[in-house]
């Protein structure tokens, strides 16, 4: 899927890190998650920059724990523990360290285990996704191909054609510049990044779940 691949090529030094809403995008090691990129929020200036190793330094946590964690916490794959919310998450995974321990010292009169929640399958997912191969990608910026996003965009996918022109010609002004560093032109002059951790972006999605009544997100079929 594209946050996989996304992730690869940041892990791989090709790229700094993944825009992204999906918080799975750390899981899947991304270095570095930017959230808010687009839309009112990034016109308001309020981009999310979540750091994968400060993360796992916030939490003491492993790669291999934080992955499990994120999966008790609630992921594209699998639904949650009904009665597992994030601080007793993270307090399983401190003191148990794996799924399997956490699966094992659960009261199975407080906690029901959904059935065929295989956590293994998903563990392995995140740990070795099917991506391109990032070896042999070349990223080069380049002059956007104005007439290819219009054709993709706007021909097939319905999109408004003099708003895709529009980011076309920014995209072009962005190429101007000397340094990759001068976000200022995409965002403006306001910009607001802030480092947050997984479990309390997730906590916040999980309650804001829970009170429309919803379930975490099960697999979805044909990628994101």
């Amino acid at each position: 899927e594209a946050e996989a691949t996304a992730a690869a090529l940041a892990a791989a030094g090709k790229a700094y890190g993944v825009g992204s809403e999906d918080m799975d995008t750390l899981t899947l090691g991304a270095p570095v998650l930017v959230r808010q990129l687009t839309g009112s929020d990034r016109e308001k200036g309020q981009v999310t920059e979540i750091d994968l190793a400060r993360v796992l330094a916030g939490l003491n946590f492993t790669m291999d724990q934080f992955i499990d964690l994120c999966i008790l916490l609630g992921c594209d794959y699998l639904d949650t523990i009904r009665g597992i919310g994030p601080k007793k998450a993270v307090e399983a995974i401190r003191t148990h360290k794996t799924i399997e321990a956490v699966l094992t010292s659960l009261d199975k009169d407080k906690y029901t285990v959904p059935e065929s929640w295989d956590f293994a399958r998903t563990r392995q997912l995140f740990k070795a996704p099917v991506v391109a191969d990032v070896a042999t990608v070349d990223l080069k910026w380049k002059e956007p191909d104005e007439e290819g996003m219009v054709a993709f965009l706007c021909g097939e996918k319905g999109f408004d054609e003099e708003r895709v022109r529009k980011q076309a010609a920014r995209l072009r002004a962005t190429k101007k510049l000397a340094s990759q560093g001068r976000l200022t032109s995409f965002f403006g002059p306001s910009v607001t990044t802030k480092t947050t951790t997984v479990a309390s972006a997730k906590k916040r999605s999980v309650s804001a779940a829970g009170k429309k009544g919803g379930t975490a997100k099960k697999a979805k079929r044909g990628g994101r």
